[in-house]
């Protein structure tokens, strides 16, 4: 009997803690805004590198908006549209956009960052 609990509880706990977790939940997007530039990204060639600018936040008093950042979107990042899944070539300046990144995030004006997964919002 002790040897059946101590099997037991071991995989009930893991049962419990891992029913939570999901592959498919990508977390919250660290990027939301409008892509108001893109450029090609040697780098991660055919990738492009978006201007992504929160519209939403006013950044100062004189009018511009805040937080630009430039994300890198390669050939692995995940594309999403309104249908379902899309390539980098379904992304547009004046598209809105969420992004999921992957990496780190350069401390520079505007930040730089990857992105493992885009959200197009086609309008």
């Amino acid at each position: 009997m002790k040897q059946l609990v101590r099997l037991c509880v071991p995989a009930l706990c893991c049962s419990v803690v891992f029913s939570g977790c999901s592959a498919t939940q990508p977390g919250d997007p660290k990027i939301r805004g409008t892509v108001t530039q893109i450029r090609s990204n040697a780098a991660v060639s055919p990738g492009v590198s978006l201007l992504v600018t929160d519209t939403t936040r006013p950044e100062s008093t004189d009018g511009g908006f805040g937080n630009p950042v430039w994300v890198g979107v390669s050939p692995s990042t995940e594309v999403y549209v309104s249908n379902g899944r899309g390539t980098i070539a379904d992304i547009k300046v004046g598209a809105s956009v969420r992004a999921f990144i992957e990496g780190n995030v350069l401390d520079s004006y505007p930040a730089i960052t990857g992105a493992r997964r885009i959200e197009v919002n086609l309008q």
